[in-house]
């Protein structure tokens, strides 16, 4: 790969190269046509299958006909270009614009992703679907927030221990 995403961002969306699905959805993100980040959505997220782009990125998993007749997206409102202003309450508003300044900031962000993630593994462990685990998973990635598998050892004392019973087993030696 030519260039590492970070390197792109805050390029303009159509300087950025596309990227097909892998293990994540990898579509282009932009925020006001200037490139933020590919997608880490698993690969397939929210759709029937688990190739693909994300649910949010046009993947459906089916024939493509799956649209046809739905106006359920029309109904809420969520892909509405007015959705903040005239579906959102105040409060609402209020916490998505909290929200945008916690992940202005490295760690705050962190903490907001541990939060995320922890209520995406408790809603798998309570429904046991496992789009849920696959949400917690990508949370996980993309923040490495995923615990370390390595344990830490107390050494004090350690190298003494060791000594004595060297010392222990000689002397029985002779």
């Amino acid at each position: 790969m030519d260039h590492e995403p970070d390197d792109l961002v805050g390029e303009p969306v159509d300087d950025v190269p596309e990227r097909e699905p892998d293990e994540y959805c990898n579509a282009r993100r932009t925020r006001d046509g200037t490139f933020i980040g590919y997608c880490k959505r698993t690969s397939g997220w929210g759709t029937e299958g688990d190739s693909g782009r994300c649910s949010s990125h046009g993947g459906s998993g089916g024939s493509g006909d799956e649209h046809e007749g739905n106006d359920w997206a029309a109904k809420h409102g969520a892909y509405s270009d007015s959705f903040v202003q005239d579906f959102l309450t105040e409060e609402e508003i209020e916490r998505v614009r909290q929200a945008e300044d916690l992940l202005e900031e490295p760690e705050s962000a962190q903490a907001l992703a541990r939060t995320v993630a922890g209520i995406t593994l408790e809603q798998f462990r309570r429904t046991g679907d496992e789009r849920f685990l696959r949400r917690y998973e990508s949370i996980s990635d993309t923040f490495g927030i995923a615990p370390d598998d390595e344990l830490t050892v107390n050494h004090e004392g350690l190298e003494e221990a060791f000594m004595s019973n060297l010392r222990d087993y000689h002397e029985n030696d002779d």
